[in-house]
């Protein structure tokens, strides 16, 4: 087992969002991202972890892709607004390549916080 991680994101935009998860490599738990997140809400909080043992992944990193949509209302379908990557290396949470308005904060801890904001 790896090191783990609780993901929030926080919805500032004007419109219901929704997250979902693109490739991963190396994951344990990548989330139950099923709930919708109202304007001005956060999702709930989801555990994430890296899988730190045996091959191939004792020897590289773990990584995931997500994406935040938003609610388009004259069409009634999501419209993808931005994703970003979420990095775990030696223990270390990180985040690269974030995508449209979002941002991406890994706090270290025995569990690391990662507090992902979609701003729009």
């Amino acid at each position: 087992m790896g090191k783990g991680a609780f993901v929030t994101v926080e919805n500032k935009g004007t419109a219901l969002a929704k997250v979902y998860q693109g490739g991963d490599n190396c994951m344990n738990a990548t989330g139950n991202w099923g709930n919708l997140i109202p304007a001005g809400k956060d999702s709930a909080r989801e555990y994430i972890e890296a899988h730190a043992s045996g091959i191939p992944c004792c020897c590289e990193a773990s990584t995931i892709i997500y994406g935040i949509a938003t609610l388009n209302p004259e069409t009634g379908g999501f419209t993808q607004v931005g994703t970003f990557s979420l990095r775990e290396d030696d223990n270390v949470w990180s985040s690269s390549g974030a995508t449209g308005p979002i941002t991406v904060n890994c706090t270290p801890g025995e569990q690391y916080t990662i507090t992902v904001t979609y701003n729009n």
